[in-house]
């Protein structure tokens, strides 16, 4: 008889069953083996593991599950055996052939735990498997146990959550049956039901006031009435009466945390402030990461159950808020709907705080006000909650936050100095902390030698450097300065027409923000384009030239969510509106291939300001910056700058575009079918090129009543972009 156990997951809960499927004669040495089959896979089982907890909703994140086997059925059964199942995270099913020989006739107790991959190092556990069995260790010694001289915190505590399920059974004539209290055994389907064996709380405010009674708010904490439990019986029994509370006085070991009641420590962005108001804080960005409404903050954490003590008066839990020089001014005890303040906090339980349903929208969030004086729990019993709801672990909040969304938006290939990071500290956090940005290569590999992106803190007069420190453990706003990047692209070689949109879609470079924190540590990459390569043919001079090209019209961005072109360019006259194109350059050297070469003999800049201000050879012409200590320079290195194209350069960006045709518009993000301005006059009188975004690419020239009207208002507004000289 072969013995078959599966271990099942429905929705949250973890099962065992054991089950013989079929019949067949053991081998004479191995007539007492059972084998164990785990199957996780059923009606969706596990949907959307995650890492950390991150809601009410009852999902698992094992990584590792554990077995134990006791000799018996009483408190006092022995274990026997420690035997590791094999989880594989993200899966759900699986065999497992049990090792420990069973007895014929012998009753057992199987005990699975499954943990995650804080809980299985949070934890001192009873055995671990593959090792010897410490001695005299019992169902009712069985424990999970704070394990603070392995090395353990309370961050680490906070974060971690395990599953604990058993099953009385029996082995008879070679199939182990399981055995239910009260009822009639199942013959041969043996079947263990894990539940959480933790509790969560939940906090989600709104309304946060920036000052109390004129004294500005910086942070705030949720407080626990007593220390936390630091371990836990692992075998739930069953109660003698339904009461909540017995349940977890049964489980609940006698030891506690020291220093424990502080559950959660927030404070409060400095950039969000409003004086006499509420703080202003922006919502993540979609898709990346716990969606929450704007203007709130969210913040979850795990503990083992606690029972209060009799007589305890205290409020099971509080929120303060804090001032400067952590002055408390205000508290709020928490309630629950019956107006009690004192409660036990049971496993399998959440506590929220304020309710979120979902973790990728908002839809029916409903955060806490502090607006108050009152804050009303709702309790959950984990098994009822059936929507998805983030509950983010204590350092979630924690890390590099920028402005924008670093899963789509990447910079244009123009300097920027508009960037803005946060970088907000974990709660327990009391080290020095470092910013360091790193270049990433091709092949991934990260090196230090990054340097086109600068870091300082936010609105200060400190140098620009490649990374930061600081002995202060408190989170800061931070700023980037980011060089341009013009570099002549592989694709520029490749025969006309071939250039793909990937090649060009790309062609950017990355950089890798690291923050350290004591043992933590975020990342945050920062991606920017390189300009468009575009290979075009001087006909004067028989040669081929490169030139990069903004991958924006000028005036336009990209949105800082979708990553996409906003559109927000706009059509421009092309200066100069009376001057014939002999006075607007010196000794009639302009050119028709060479932007830069227009630029620098263009007359009289300072001089003719009336016609100067507001041309397109101005507006376009930006000179690259560089770092210089705490400032931004002009660079003076020779062909340094942004400048207004030719029209033999715009042509051959406009050609590029062709073959991209009728799709990947935003691959050069080119006004298809509109008029683009070059510098590039034609002949000494008033006329200048412009050509059209379309299949043709046909140069026209615009006479003096097109770059003005001649008395009146402009005819001719087109758009433009900006160009840079590759070598």
């Amino acid at each position: 008889m072969r013995i078959l156990v599966y271990i099942l997951m429905y929705g949250v809960l973890p099962f065992v069953c054991l089950s013989c499927t079929e019949d067949i004669q053991p081998e004479k040495d191995k007539k007492h083996e059972a084998v164990l089959w785990l199957d996780f896979g059923a009606e969706g089982a596990g949907k959307g593991g995650r890492s950390v907890l991150s809601s009410a909703e009852p999902l698992q994140h094992v990584t590792t599950a554990w077995l134990y086997i006791y000799r018996g059925i009483e408190e006092d059964a022995p274990l026997v055996a420690c035997e590791n199942l094999g989880w594989i995270e993200g899966t759900y099913t699986k065999k497992y052939k049990i090792r420990y020989m069973l007895e014929e006739g012998q009753k057992y107790t199987l005990m699975a735990v499954g943990m995650d991959k804080e809980s299985a190092v949070v934890y001192q556990w009873p055995a671990l498997p593959d090792e010897p069995l410490p001695a005299n260790v019992t169902l009712e010694t069985s424990k999970a146990v704070f394990n603070e001289a392995g090395g353990a915190t309370l961050a680490n505590l906070a974060k971690s959550e395990f599953f604990v399920g058993t099953a009385l059974a029996v082995y008879q004539g070679g199939v182990l049956m399981q055995q239910h209290t009260g009822n009639a055994d199942t013959g041969n389907e043996v079947r263990i039901e894990m539940k959480r064996r933790t509790a969560g709380i939940l906090l989600y405010v709104k309304d946060i006031p920036c000052t109390i009674n004129g004294k500005k708010t910086t942070r705030m904490e949720l407080v626990l009435g007593s220390q936390q439990r630091s371990e836990l019986v692992l075998r739930r029994k069953e109660a003698s009466t339904s009461t909540p509370e017995e349940v977890v006085l049964e489980e609940t070991g006698a030891t506690f945390a020291s220093g424990s009641e502080i559950l959660m420590n927030i404070p409060f962005p400095s950039e969000g402030y409003v004086e006499n108001g509420t703080y202003q804080i922006a919502p993540p960005a979609p898709g990346s990461g716990v969606q929450r409404l704007p203007d709130t903050l969210l913040k979850g954490v795990y503990l083992l159950p606690l029972e209060r003590e009799s007589g305890a008066t205290d409020a099971t839990l509080t929120l303060h808020i804090y001032g400067e020089n952590d002055e408390l001014l205000k508290s709020f005890p928490v309630r629950e709907k019956d107006g009690k303040a004192v409660f036990d906090v049971a496993s399998n339980h959440i506590y929220s705080i304020g309710i979120k349903w979902m973790d990728n929208n908002t839809e029916n969030d409903a955060p806490i006000s502090l607006s108050g004086d009152k804050i009303i729990l709702d309790v959950k019993d984990w098994e009822e909650v059936t929507d998805e709801v983030i509950f983010p672990n204590p350092d979630a909040l924690a890390g590099l936050k920028p402005e924008f969304n670093p899963d789509n938006y990447i910079f244009n290939s123009i300097d920027h100095t508009d960037i803005i990071i946060n970088a907000v500290l974990p709660d327990d956090n009391t080290d020095n902390w470092n910013v360091t940005i790193l270049n990433v290569g091709a092949d991934g590999q990260t090196t230090t030698n990054c340097d086109w992106l600068w870091i300082r803190p936010y609105a200060s007069e400190s140098n620009w450097e490649h990374s930061y420190s600081s002995s202060v453990p408190t989170s800061k706003k931070m700023e980037l300065f980011m060089n341009h990047y013009a570099v002549k692209a592989p694709y520029a070689e490749k025969p006309a027409g071939s250039i793909t949109a990937d090649d060009i879609r790309q062609d950017y470079r990355t950089a890798r923000i690291l923050l350290t924190a004591g043992t933590h540590s975020y990342t945050l990459d920062i991606r920017q384009y390189n300009a468009i390569t575009v290979k075009y043919r001087n006909e004067e001079e028989k040669k081929d030239y490169y030139a990069g090209f903004s991958r924006l019209d000028y005036g336009d961005e990209y949105d800082r969510e979708s990553g996409e072109s906003l559109g927000k360019a706009k059509v421009h006259g092309w200066g100069y509106f009376e001057s014939k194109n002999d006075l607007c350059y010196v000794g009639y050297k302009w050119s028709d291939y060479d932007g830069l070469t227009n630029w620098e003999n263009i007359e009289k800049k300072d001089a003719w300001k009336s016609v100067w201000k507001g041309s397109a050879l101005q507006i376009c012409h930006h000179p690259f910056k560089e770092v210089s200590g705490n400032a931004l320079v002009e660079s003076t290195a020779q062909d340094a700058c942004w400048f207004f194209p030719s029209i033999g350069e715009m042509a051959g960006l406009i050609s590029m575009d062709k073959p991209l045709r009728p799709d990947n518009q935003e691959v050069l993000n080119l006004r298809r079918g509109e008029y683009y301005w070059s510098s590039s006059p034609d002949g000494i009188e008033y006329d200048s090129y412009r050509i059209k975004a379309d299949e043709v690419g046909k140069w026209e020239d615009v006479d003096r009543g097109g770059r003005n009207g001649w008395n009146g208002p402009y005819i001719n507004l087109h758009y433009l972009r900006q160009a840079c000289r590759l070598k």
